[in-house]
């Protein structure tokens, strides 16, 4: 989309739906089932982002347990080698336990390894 389609109104109308606690998911909906626009997501946290929208952080669900952030710095044996966060330093980990001595933990040993085929 273009900055062209963006109008005053769909700006204001943003912003009053960022200030109702929408997430940008929700005001994506919202401007195009009002506006008959077409809008991401993405595209509302651009433009709410250079209207100077503040973001959010995320909610955490009473009794979920923050998850340590692991850097290339922590990284060592026994710890999941698994890259969650490849967009921009610092680099982030997986960190869980790893799995029968491999650098990946079971979830992501899954992903890594696959089981050899008999050929027959």
């Amino acid at each position: 989309m273009t900055g062209k389609l963006w109008t005053p109104r769909l700006d204001e109308r943003l912003k009053e739906l960022h200030a109702e606690g929408c997430t940008f998911t929700r005001i994506a909906w919202k401007l195009n089932a009002e506006f008959g626009t077409r809008f991401t997501k993405n595209a509302c946290v651009g433009r709410g982002h250079r209207l100077g929208v503040p973001l959010r952080e995320p909610k955490i669900l009473p009794g979920a347990r923050r998850q340590r952030v692991v850097t290339i710095n922590d990284l060592r044996t026994g710890i999941c080698h698994w890259p969650s966060d490849g967009t921009r330093p610092p680099y982030t980990y997986c960190g869980k336990p790893t799995y029968n001595g491999r650098s990946f933990c079971l979830e992501h040993s899954r992903l890594a390894y696959t089981p050899a085929r008999h050929r027959g």
